[in-house]
C-alpha cells in the first residue's frame, strides 16, 4: 500500500477528531460566556433561594451544554446557530419600540401582557380588569409578593434539560397566572412576544407560569412576532399546573421573523378530572421548536394537543411531544399538521408513555404532512411505550403531495389552480383551527394560514 492510500485511509477518522474538537472548542466558548452572564445576574439583590436555585441550574447547564442531534429526542432539531454564537441577554437598552400591529387579534377583549424584546411592556400591558382570585403578575414584582408560588414550580426542576437548566440560571421576565379554586377567567388572557430591530443576537429567556387551584378556569393565547431577518434567540418556559378539575385552554401562535431560533418548552400536570387543550401554529421562524410534555397524574385527566406547521424557503419546524400517562383512567389526544413547500422541513416526535399500573389510558396521535414541493422534507416519529394491559392506544402517520384529482375537480369548475390549492390546504389544517374555542382567535390563525398560502403560491415540481 503507498503512503498516499494510507493518507486516505487515516483521514476520515482526523476529520472525525477535528469536528469533535471544533466541537468541545465551541461548547467551552458558549458555556464560557453564559457563565459569565449568570455572575452578572448572581450579583444582584435575590433571595437566597432563587439564588440556590439558579446556581443549581447554571451547574447544570455546565454538564449538560446545548442538546445535540444525538440525542434521540433532538434527532430532527439542529441547533447549530446556538452553538456558533452566545446570545447576549436581553436589556432595557434593547427594548426599542416594536409594532405590535400583528400581536393583538381584532375583537378580542380582556387582559393582556407584552413583552418586547425579552422584557416585559408595562406601557403596553394590561393587567386590569381582572375577576377576584384572579392574580396575573410580571415575574419580577411575583418574586416578591408570590415567592412561595414561584419557589413551589422553580424547585421541581427537570433534571436533564439543558435549554430548561439555562432558562432557570439567567431568567430575566416572564409573568405569573394564579386562579383560584372555583374561579373562572373567562376572557382569554392575551400574551405577546414581539420581537423587532436591536435585538440582533439577544436571546429572551421567558419563565410563565400558570396554576389553576381545584375547579378554576382559564384560556390563554400567546403570540411570539418578528420582524427583520436578525438572528436571535427565544427561549420560553411555561409551567402549567392544573389542579382537581381545572380546566385550561392555550393557543401559541408562533411567527418569529425570519432569522430567529425559537426553542419552546412547556410542562404541564393534570391532577385529577383536570383538562388542558392546546393548540399551536407555527408558521414563522428559522429554526423551530415546540416541545410538550404532558403528566397526566389524576384519574380521569384529559389533554388534547393540536398543532399546524407551515413552512418554506429552508425554514426547520420541530414538534416534540411527551404524554406520561401515570394514573389510570386518564385521556389523551394528539392532532398535528404540517403543510410545506420548497425546502421546509418539519418533524414530529410524538411519545406515549403509559405506566403500569395506568390501565384504561385512552390515547391516540396523528400527524399528517402535505408536501407542495419535491425538495420539502418531513419526518414523523410517532411512539407508544405502554407498560398496562388493558388501554386502548393507537398512532397513524403520512406524508403526501396535494390529491391530483381534487385539484382536476376544482379546476374543472372554473377555480384557478393557486386559489385550487389554497382550498385543499386550508381543508387540510382546518381539523386544527377549527379545535380553538375562541371565534376571534379562530379566525386570526384561518387567516393567517390562508395569507400564507397567498404568499406562497406553490406548485408541485
Amino acid at each position: 500500500m503507498n503512503l498516499n492510500a494510507k493518507a486516505m485511509l487515516r483521514s476520515p477518522r482526523r476529520r472525525k477528531d477535528n469536528d469533535q474538537a471544533m466541537q468541545q472548542t465551541a461548547e467551552a466558548r458558549y458555556i464560557s460566556a453564559y457563565r459569565s452572564q449568570f455572575d452578572r445576574l448572581a450579583g444582584g439583590d435575590l433571595p437566597d433561594w432563587l439564588r440556590a436555585c439558579r446556581g443549581a441550574a447554571m451547574e447544570r447547564f455546565e454538564t449538560l451544554g446545548l442538546p445535540t442531534r444525538k440525542l434521540e429526542d433532538w434527532k430532527y432539531t439542529n441547533l447549530a446557530a446556538l452553538a456558533r454564537t452566545a446570545f447576549a441577554p436581553a436589556e432595557p437598552d434593547t427594548a426599542a419600540p416594536v409594532d405590535l400591529d400583528d400581536g393583538f387579534i381584532p375583537g378580542l377583549s380582556g387582559p393582556r401582557v407584552v413583552f418586547a424584546n425579552g422584557l416585559f411592556d408595562p406601557k403596553r400591558s394590561d393587567l386590569a380588569g381582572l375577576p377576584d382570585g384572579v392574580t396575573l403578575l410580571p415575574l419580577r414584582e411575583a418574586l416578591n409578593t408570590r415567592a412561595d408560588l414561584v419557589q413551589q414550580i422553580l424547585d421541581a426542576e427537570s433534571p436533564d434539560n439543558g435549554l430548561r437548566a439555562l432558562n432557570t440560571a439567567l431568567l430575566a421576565d416572564g409573568f405569573l397566572l394564579h386562579v383560584a379554586a372555583n374561579v373562572a377567567a373567562d376572557a382569554p388572557i392575551t400574551v405577546v412576544h414581539a420581537t423587532g430591530d436591536g435585538f440582533a443576537e439577544r436571546a429572551a429567556q421567558l419563565r410563565h407560569i400558570v396554576v389553576l387551584d381545584d375547579n378554576a378556569r382559564a384560556s390563554l393565547v400567546e403570540i411570539f412576532i418578528g420582524t427583520g431577518t436578525e438572528s436571535y434567540w427565544a427561549n420560553p418556559v411555561r409551567d402549567l399546573r392544573c389542579g382537581a378539575g381545572a380546566c385550561l385552554e392555550t393557543v401559541t401562535i408562533i411567527d418569529e421573523g425570519a432569522g430567529a431560533v425559537h426553542t419552546g418548552h412547556s410542562e404541564v400536570r393534570l391532577d385529577r378530572e383536570a383538562r388542558s387543550d392546546q393548540v399551536a401554529l407555527l408558521i414563522g421562524g428559522a429554526t423551530v421548536r415546540h416541545e410538550l410534555r404532558v403528566a397526566v397524574a389524576g384519574e380521569g385527566a384529559q389533554a388534547n394537543l393540536a398543532g399546524a406547521c407551515l413552512g418554506a424557503n429552508g425554514q426547520s419546524f420541530t414538534v416534540f411531544t411527551e404524554l406520561d400517562h401515570q394514573v389510570p383512567h386518564g385521556r389523551s389526544n394528539q392532532v398535528f399538521r404540517s403543510v410545506l413547500d420548497a425546502g421546509a422541513h418539519s418533524a414530529y416526535q410524538g411519545r406515549v408513555v403509559v405506566r403500569k399500573g395506568a390501565q384504561k389510558t385512552d390515547a391516540s396521535q396523528a400527524n399528517h404532512n402535505l408536501l407542495l414541493d419535491r425538495s420539502a422534507e418531513a419526518d414523523t416519529k410517532p411512539e407508544l411505550e405502554i407498560y398496562a394491559d388493558d388501554v386502548k392506544c393507537a398512532h397513524g402517520a403520512t406524508v403526501g403531495e396535494l390529491d391530483g384529482d381534487m385539484l382536476f375537480y376544482l379546476q374543472s369548475r372554473g377555480i384557478d389552480p393557486d386559489t385550487a390549492r389554497s382550498i385543499l390546504v386550508e381543508a387540510f389544517v382546518g381539523e386544527v383551527v377549527e379545535k380553538i374555542a375562541h371565534t376571534h382567535v379562530r379566525d386570526k390563525v384561518a387567516d393567517m394560514v390562508s395569507g400564507w398560502m397567498k404568499r406562497q403560491g406553490a406548485a408541485i415540481t
